[in-house]
């Protein structure tokens, strides 16, 4: 039985990501979590791989924020509606290379749906944005 509600862990999670806490962060996700994001071309998968994709991202947009519009849970799922914005001043890392800094600032609309498991970790996360969006932003596609 879970002690802690699921949305509470899905707050704390991108609160810690606010503050740049990551290895705070990577604790609320299960040992062999699974992440699920748009930009990456295969899942993450376990904390470790979580937390250093997020240092990453945060090394290229180091302002970056999620503010929150919506949360809803149910059982063990939770859906955020939220707003991610950020400035591109560091080198993005990426499967094809880096990504020099654009210094051009992103504000994107996104949802994330997150099943915690009986323990109150993350065992799966999906990420939802338009990443053409994304890159349009930056100045890195028409």
């Amino acid at each position: 039985m879970m002690l802690v509600k699921p949305e509470d862990v899905v707050t704390k999670h991108l609160e810690l990501f606010n503050r740049g806490e990551f290895e705070a962060m990577a604790k609320l996700f299960a040992p062999d979590a699974v992440d699920i994001n748009p930009l990456l071309p295969e899942p993450l998968r376990g904390r470790e791989a979580i937390r250093k994709t997020a240092e990453t991202f945060r090394r290229a947009f180091p302002d970056t924020q999620f503010r929150f519009l919506n949360t809803i849970a149910r059982n063990n799922l939770v859906v955020v509606e939220g707003v991610m914005s950020g400035t591109h001043t560091g080198p993005l890392e990426g499967p094809t290379g880096s990504i020099p800094p654009t210094n051009r600032r992103f504000e994107l609309p996104h949802v994330r749906i997150c099943r915690v498991d009986s323990q109150g970790l993350i065992a799966e996360q999906r990420f939802y944005f338009d990443p053409a969006t994304f890159f349009r932003q930056l100045g890195l596609s028409p």
